[in-house]
């Protein structure tokens, strides 16, 4: 799935990890509502959906959001994405973008 939209953010992030942490919160959002859209249109269940980010910072701060020094001044709106990995409602993996 593709996704665009542009808005100004209501935030100030310091670290590329917050921005990528944000970012992925906002995919996770999104790509929820599919499955549910899946079973009323055509009755059909889908598998667990993965979201990839190439930051791997984010991706263990989404995994274990008890990693106070990065995260303690993160608002609390952005870790619906920690809430949505505990429930196994997706899966979120690091991809390396080097070649």
């Amino acid at each position: 799935m593709i996704d665009w939209m542009r808005r100004k953010h209501r935030s100030i992030a310091l670290r590329t990890v917050e921005v990528e942490y944000i970012a992925a919160n906002e995919a996770c959002r999104k790509v929820l509502w599919i499955p549910n859209l899946f079973v009323e249109l055509f009755n059909q269940e889908l598998e667990v959906t993965v979201i990839y980010s190439n930051n791997q910072s984010c991706v263990k701060l989404s995994q274990n959001p008890m990693f106070h020094d990065m995260s303690k001044h993160i608002e609390i709106m952005y870790q619906y994405i920690c809430d949505m990995l505990q429930r196994r409602a997706i899966r979120l993996y690091y991809i390396s973008t080097d070649e």
